[in-house]
């Protein structure tokens, strides 16, 4: 019996196959459930990194999250991914994961480098595909095939000893040195006065590379490792440049640690700008593409400050549109559309609009016209909220 029963399942598979395969080819059940959504289109791949450096005692001295620009060769169907950004993090950040004030500094002494770039995703709002903690050795091979590296300094770099290993000003120094800079820092000078020298590094290193190097061979397809994305990152043009911090309010820090609080438009801008695909929405508001003309960053910047102090999230920012004088919504919802306002409370007069392409994972489309951009107010203090951020403090 279970011998026919198996000969006979055998004959049937195939006919059973084929009847089945016909039924989902002409149901409609699949098309009318997306009949009123508009096909998506996604944020071009941007990968994301953590560099991270450390002393000789293990300490944590520097981080910096690298990404990469989008594909340039999309239209001829290869891939082409190299050079991008790199954005300098200062090591004090509060990366508000207790009751008290905690920095990444802390958070490395705590769980190494598994906790370091768990809270670091937290306080940028922005997933990491790759992390790496360097030694001094390790950071000077990751600069290796640079020439020397022009920088201007702000301040004297002091040494474990507190004396001056290299001092202000015009300087050239080598991959040893650089890396000499980046892993060895004083047990006195508070981080806020050190960040400045590493920033101006990364400057120096970006201009370094120029037009990206050009000895090195790339894969043909995406990074799946660290080094990889090190190496498309130096094969093309590097911008460099640090994030806004601010002073945590004195409840949260009532010993006055040394620890601040990230201006969290100012970074929501950034990567926003840079790594749309890899942003995360931690709010419960809808998402939002905010979108202006060149000469704005300031007003760009305030308004994404009022968008997060009601709730929302911000996963993409253009600071390149088209200029217009009258601001534009966007709304991928034909329902919701409908239902708004021409009259908003932060826009002043606006214009509803429906695409027929969705952008995924934004809910709305802010087109930002010259007529709102030139009466924001830059000397009115942040829209806050009644809630803390990760910093402790109300949200800006």
């Amino acid at each position: 019996m279970a011998l026919a029963a198996g000969i006979l399942a055998a004959v049937l598979a195939p006919t059973l196959l084929y009847v089945g395969a016909k039924a989902i080819s002409n149901s409609t059940a699949g098309k009318n459930a997306l009949a009123n959504v508009p096909p998506e289109q996604t944020f071009p791949a941007t990968p994301t990194a953590m560099l991270a450096t450390v002393n000789g005692a293990n300490e944590l001295t520097s981080v910096a999250v690298l990404v990469l620009a989008p594909n340039t060769d999309v239209a001829a169907g290869g891939y082409d991914q190299r050079g991008g950004s790199v954005v300098s993090v200062p090591i004090n950040i509060d990366t508000g994961s207790g009751d008290q004030p905690e920095s990444l500094h802390d958070a490395y002494a705590l769980g190494g480098e598994d906790e370091l770039r768990s809270d670091l995703e937290s306080a940028l709002n922005l997933t990491l595909d790759f992390a790496k903690v360097m030694t001094a050795e390790e950071f000077t091979a990751f600069l290796t095939g640079l020439p020397a590296i022009e920088a201007t300094l702000p301040r004297d770099v002091l040494g474990s000893d507190d004396a001056a290993l290299f001092g202000k000003g015009r300087i050239v120094l080598t991959a040893p040195q650089v890396a000499q800079v980046f892993t060895v820092n004083s047990p006195t000078e508070a981080e806020g006065l050190r960040q400045p020298d590493l920033e101006a590094l990364w400057t120096g290193i970006a201009t370094t590379i120029g037009t990206g190097r050009t000895d090195t061979t790339l894969g043909t397809t995406p990074p799946v490792t660290f080094d990889e994305l090190a190496t498309r990152l130096k094969a093309g043009p590097v911008a460099s440049r640090g994030l806004v911090v601010r002073p945590l309010d004195a409840a949260r820090n009532p010993g006055a640690l040394d620890v601040v609080g990230l201006d969290r438009a100012d970074t929501i801008m950034v990567f926003a700008s840079i790594a749309p695909a890899a942003m995360t929405r931690p709010a419960s508001g809808p998402s939002f593409r905010v979108e202006a003309p060149p000469g704005f960053d300031q007003q760009v910047r305030k308004t994404i400050a009022t968008l997060l102090s009601s709730g929302d999230n911000v996963v993409s920012v253009d600071l390149n549109a088209v200029p217009t004088e009258e601001t534009t919504l966007i709304i991928y919802d034909k329902s919701v559309a409908a239902a708004e306002p021409t009259q908003n409370s932060v826009f002043g007069t606006v214009k509803i609009e429906t695409p027929n392409v969705r952008l995924g994972g934004v809910e709305e489309t802010v087109q930002l016209g010259t007529t709102y951009l030139k009466g924001v107010d830059l000397s009115a203090p942040d829209a806050t909220s009644t809630s803390l951020d990760q910093t402790g403090q109300t949200t800006p």
